[in-house]
């Protein structure tokens, strides 16, 4: 298998391989909201408490949390920074930090949604696992879902963001640094596969526990199938040949563990993925390995890793460079920012109108 490599340009990479498309050339330079302002109180707290739906809420404040961080080390180009790798022409918008506020009087939309203001614009993050959409959405300008399909674009309103990853940015920012540094991808030998089984009823235990049970048979002490406190997510992905998920509410789903291992270079595994990162849209064969429906093939594919490293590690960086680019905190406030200001890159006028809106790969 031949694996397609690139250097980014600038901080916005032309022609990026993300999908069948190049990126929207008004994202360049960067902008950032001057003021995100998120719900809070005793409210929201009930009214979610049974969906966990404060860490969905930590998760964005934190990512927005995190802008400070990057664009500090942008001001001052701080020497292994996630952006000293860029052309020295970035620019952001403003000479002080986002401002983030809370207020009691923002609400909850509906059980996975939450309205925030960023720039005195209400946008609407749903957090919901599920694509079935709401149908109150078409009475909302941005209603951003972290799980976006093509078919959502039917409906101008419904933009994609992102799934939640890291909580902590300025370690993430320190620890895939260091991990890109002493990684060795010609001798790392473990597998991991570091997902819960969920309910002994649903389709996602059944399909876990099988990979489990190839991986086992294949590769037995090598494949590590324990849950990971977070004090030791990244000495494990360290040691990672490469990382194998299965999806949980969908088989075509993005799930956190690749998206995290993603943004720390390793390479992954899984089916096909359909949903979209902000204006980003991972390709099997640059950005991870793609898998069977029915999984069969993964030994083979974990086996393609061992005897492949190059190409498996080009792959891994590859995945990175997508991260850096669409997952960042820069990433997601900037792509924010521009959809409240120029709309959603789907309905716009662009500046070449023969350019066709990012694309979905079709096996």
């Amino acid at each position: 298998m031949e694996v397609t490599t690139y250097a980014p340009a600038d901080w916005r990479i032309s022609g990026h391989k993300g999908g069948d498309f190049e990126t929207p050339p008004q994202l360049k330079p960067l902008t950032l909201p001057r003021e995100i302002v998120f719900p809070m109180g005793p409210e929201l707290k009930e009214y979610y408490e049974w969906y966990k739906f404060d860490h969905h809420i930590s998760s964005i404040i934190n990512l927005a949390r995190g802008l400070a961080d990057d664009v500090w080390r942008l001001k001052d180009q701080k020497p292994g920074g996630n952006y000293k790798r860029s052309c020295p022409e970035i620019v952001v918008d403003g000479s002080t930090p986002t401002v983030i506020k809370e207020s009691e009087d923002l609400k909850p939309v509906d059980w996975s949604s939450f309205s925030c203001l960023v720039d005195g614009t209400e946008v609407i993050f749903d957090t919901s696992d599920w694509h079935v959409v709401n149908g109150d959405s078409v009475n909302h300008k941005h209603w951003l879902r972290m799980r976006y399909i093509s078919s959502h674009r039917v409906t101008p309103s419904l933009g994609p963001f992102v799934i939640e990853t890291f909580q902590d940015w300025a370690h993430y920012e320190v620890a895939q640094r260091e991990i890109r540094e002493k990684r060795d991808p010609m001798t790392v030998t473990k597998i991991l596969n570091n997902q819960p089984l969920g309910c002994d009823f649903d389709s996602r235990y059944r399909r876990r526990l099988m990979v489990r049970g190839m991986l086992h048979s294949s590769f037995g002490d090598r494949a590590d199938f324990d849950w990971t406190p977070p004090d030791q997510f990244y000495a494990k992905a360290e040691k990672a040949l490469c990382y194998v998920s299965v999806p949980g509410s969908y088989q075509n789903s993005l799930d956190r563990g690749q998206l995290q291992m993603m943004g720390l270079g390793i390479p992954t595994i899984s089916p096909i993925v359909y949903e979209q990162c902000c204006y980003g849209m991972l390709q099997p064969g640059i950005h991870y390995l793609a898998c069977r429906h029915d999984y069969k093939d993964i030994p083979d594919l974990v086996a393609w890793c061992e005897k492949n490293r190059a190409e498996a590690a080009a792959m891994g960086h590859n995945a990175w460079l997508f991260f850096q680019e669409f997952c960042t905190p820069l990433a997601c406030w900037s792509y924010v920012k521009d959809r409240i200001d120029n709309g959603s890159w789907y309905t716009r006028d662009t500046l070449d109108n023969d350019l066709s809106p990012p694309g979905l790969y079709k096996p």
